[in-house]
């Protein structure tokens, strides 16, 4: 297996000072943004704040942590399973349900950007 290109390595100084905390099947980051969805339970909860919560997240990190969003621990562990499963297929297997231009879901084993 080949080392890392230096295109996508960034450098010491850029990278996010992080304080990461491991609590067992999570780990939590008083910096990386958390979403907490508990409040979409609620009729009355102000879905717009929490867009706006999740937008701003998106601008500045390009990700974030979701907390209390209902999916079971049980469904992850299911979900990781299958994508283990799909990825120890062949190409040959997973080019069969390949993406194209009619099908924008599925496998795809192609170059995403050219620099």
């Amino acid at each position: 297996m080949g080392g890392l290109d230096e295109a996508f390595i960034q450098a010491p100084e850029h990278r996010p000072k992080t304080d990461l905390k491991n609590s067992g099947d999570y780990i939590y980051s008083n910096e990386i943004p958390t979403i907490d969805l508990s409040s979409l339970q609620d009729p009355d909860c102000d879905k717009t704040a929490l867009a706006t919560e999740i937008a701003e997240a998106c601008m500045r990190w390009g990700f974030f942590q979701v907390v209390n969003h209902g999916l079971s621990l049980d469904l992850k562990r299911q979900v990781e399973k299958t994508m283990a499963d799909f990825f120890s297929l062949t190409s040959e297997e997973k080019r069969r349900v390949k993406r194209d231009e009619v099908n924008p879901m599925g496998y795809h084993d192609g170059e995403h950007t050219k620099n």
